[in-house]
């Protein structure tokens, strides 16, 4: 069975610095912040209907270790 998207509302991903990966993504790809929850909350970067929410990972959270890679998308 073939496996297709017709459309993505928002791709989570976990990571060490939040602000870092915003300036990347508004000079990289021209998208800012849509949301900011109070930190170390979530960031909602986005374009129309799809956004990436950027999560800070801690050490006690579900990104804890140095090898961790957590994709989520929804």
């Amino acid at each position: 069975m073939l496996f297709g998207l017709s459309e993505v509302d928002h791709v989570e991903v976990f990571v060490r610095n939040i602000a870092t990966l915003v300036e990347w993504c508004n000079k990289v790809l021209g998208l800012g912040p849509i949301r900011r929850w109070d930190p170390p909350g979530p960031t909602m970067i986005g374009a129309i209907s799809s956004m990436l929410v950027v999560i800070e990972a801690t050490r006690d959270g579900p990104c804890n270790s140095h090898d961790c890679t957590r994709l989520a998308i929804h």
